[in-house]
């Protein structure tokens, strides 16, 4: 990876002129934004790291194309929004804020962030730049050499610090609760969309509580059958989160604690209230509260990490 140093009203100039001659070359690209074709292609490079382009097969004379949100004639801060969202949807940007979050260095989170992620950075001042544009975006804080998390967003709220308002509801402020409440190498051993869920039902929990209810148990059933397929077992048969406990906590198997099995149940039980529209005992459909979200996807995120503890060390800690 080499994101190139370009500043950012340079940047979303460059995606404007995309945006208006969108599927042209970075020749005509330039031409049209009355840049050099090197600066036109440092910024298709940056874009490209962050999913908001693609070029065609033949390199610097490929076709580019631009994602299509970003419309010509967008405002700045339509720019900048949707750069934000690219940024907090990566995940290498994503492991960077936790080892900031935790008080590394830059240079260390991003060093780090490459080994989990899987980039390739060959040299740490390649990856910089893509911190200073987190800072314009407002991510980022830059405070002398240093980057910090924004101020603007939580780092490890509790319930105490207020988890029960808005300050959730970004993706990177519930990627850092996420990953703080089960560790970095918990959060990350997990499936992409099971990152994806999990965050998605702290994001939500307020806002569209039945989805939060939702998404936390889709994630904890991905997860489950997981578990069991890296023991060894066929988990195409089961239907339901219960018939998984049961059989991964059967104390034949012990792939997880029997202990485990009734925790995993108690959510079922709320996610099947939240899935079915009416009760068959009374006919009514039952009311889902922010506060029963968040409770249930805590719950959720305190087994992920029991069960990962018991796997990884035979650890009894709930």
């Amino acid at each position: 990876m080499r994101f190139a140093p370009i500043n950012t009203d340079t940047f979303l100039k460059v995606l404007d002129g995309i945006a208006w001659r969108n599927g042209a070359t970075i020749e005509d690209i330039a031409h049209f934004c009355g840049f050099g074709a090197s600066t036109v292609r440092n910024a298709v490079n940056n874009a490209s790291e962050l999913k908001l382009v693609s070029v065609g097969r033949n390199g610097s004379s490929g076709r580019v194309t631009i994602e299509p949100r970003f419309r010509a004639k967008l405002s700045r801060a339509e720019q900048l929004a949707i750069i934000r969202e690219q940024l907090q949807n990566s995940q290498f940007f994503q492991i960077i804020c936790e080892f900031l979050a935790r008080g590394e260095a830059a240079e260390a989170a991003i060093r780090k962030a490459a080994a989990i992620s899987g980039k390739h950075v060959c040299d740490i001042k390649y990856a910089l730049p893509l911190l200073h544009l987190a800072a314009d975006v407002g991510l980022l804080e830059k405070r002398g050499t240093k980057f910090q998390i924004s101020s603007s967003i939580p780092v490890a709220p509790t319930e105490e610090a207020g988890i029960l308002t808005s300050q959730l509801d970004t993706e990177m402020a519930a990627v850092l609760f996420v990953s703080c409440r089960l560790g970095s190498d918990i959060f990350h051993s997990l499936e992409a969309s099971e990152q994806t869920r999990i965050c998605r039902a702290v994001r939500l929990h307020s806002s569209d509580p039945e989805k939060s209810i939702e998404d936390a148990g889709k994630a904890l059933e991905s997860y489950l059958r997981l578990v069991g397929h890296n023991a060894g077992h066929d988990m195409k048969g089961f239907n339901g989160v219960v018939e998984i406990a049961d059989f991964l906590g059967a104390p034949a198997r012990m792939v997880i604690h029997p202990k485990h099995r009734d925790l995993i149940k108690a959510t079922s039980t709320v996610r099947n209230c939240s899935a079915h529209e009416r009760d068959k005992v009374t006919n009514q459909p039952w009311r889902k509260t922010s506060e029963m979200a968040l409770t249930n996807v805590l719950w959720t995120l305190h087994i992920l990490r029991s069960v990962a503890l018991w796997i990884k060390n035979r650890e009894q800690i709930l």
